[in-house]
C-alpha cells in the first residue's frame, strides 16, 4: 500500500514539476520530497512529500501536499483533509458514453480550458504542455479532464462535467495498459470516486502557509 500510494504522490509531484516548468519556475525531486524554487502559481503546492516522516527542507514556498498525513509543520494551517483514491483495474470499455478525445490542436487546448475553468479563468496550462506525450487533456460531451503518466502511475486531474472520471479511467487504462490510475480529492468531493467505483488508499492532507487559503 505505501508502494502504491507513493506512486500517486511521485504522480502528482511530476505534474507539479511539468506546469510549473511552462512557467519557468523550476523545481527539486529527491527520494523524500518535490519542491519547487520559488512561489508556485495559484492552485499548485510548493513541496509535495513522496515518503512517511519526511523532513522538510529549510525554505518552502507556498502550500505542503502532505501525502501521508503524517507532518504538523510549523508556520501552516490545514486547509484540506483528503484521500489518494485507485481507480480498480480492466474498467471495462464504457460503450455508452462517448469516447474522450485528447486535445492536440491549440484551437482544442483553448476549447479545453475553456470548459474546465470558464473564459475569464486564468489557466495554468500553456500551449507548450501540449508538447509532453506523458499528458493527455481529454474532452466529452460528459466532461473531461487532464491524465499524466508518471511514477509509475496514471493521474487524473482538473476534471469537469457531470460523471468524467469512468471515461477518463478507460481512457488511462487504453493508452498506458497495466498502470495504476490515481487521484486525490478532498473529503467534500468523495461522491465522485466512490460512485466511479474507486477505491480509497489513504488520507492525505494540503497545509497552507498562515495567512492564506
Amino acid at each position: 500500500m505505501t508502494k502504491l500510494i507513493r506512486q500517486a504522490a511521485l504522480n502528482n509531484a511530476s505534474l507539479c514539476g511539468k506546469v510549473l516548468a511552462a512557467h519557468g519556475i523550476t523545481s527539486t525531486l529527491t527520494d523524500t520530497h518535490w519542491r519547487a524554487h520559488s512561489a508556485p502559481i495559484p492552485y499548485y503546492p510548493g513541496l509535495v512529500t513522496l515518503a512517511p516522516n519526511a523532513s522538510l527542507p529549510s525554505q518552502v514556498f507556498g502550500g505542503i501536499k502532505d501525502s501521508f498525513n503524517d507532518l504538523t509543520p510549523d508556520g501552516y494551517t490545514l486547509g484540506i483533509e483528503g484521500d489518494w483514491w485507485q481507480a480498480p483495474l480492466g474498467t471495462p470499455a464504457l460503450s455508452s458514453l462517448p469516447h474522450h478525445t485528447p486535445a492536440m490542436a491549440t484551437t482544442d487546448l483553448d476549447r479545453w480550458r475553456q470548459l474546465w475553468g470558464g473564459p475569464d479563468t486564468a489557466t495554468p496550462f500553456p500551449n507548450c504542455l501540449l508538447d509532453d506525450p506523458d499528458l493527455v487533456f481529454a474532452i466529452t460531451d460528459y466532461g473531461g479532464g487532464l491524465l499524466n503518466l508518471g511514477g509509475g502511475a496514471v493521474g487524473i486531474s482538473n476534471t469537469f462535467g457531470p460523471i468524467p472520471l469512468l471515461a477518463l479511467t478507460a481512457l488511462a487504462q487504453t493508452h498506458w495498459p497495466g498502470v495504476p490510475v490515481v487521484l486525490w480529492g478532498s473529503h467534500s468531493n468523495d461522491a465522485a470516486p466512490v460512485a466511479a467505483g474507486f477505491d480509497r488508499l489513504a488520507p492525505m492532507r494540503v497545509w497552507f502557509p498562515l495567512g492564506t487559503g
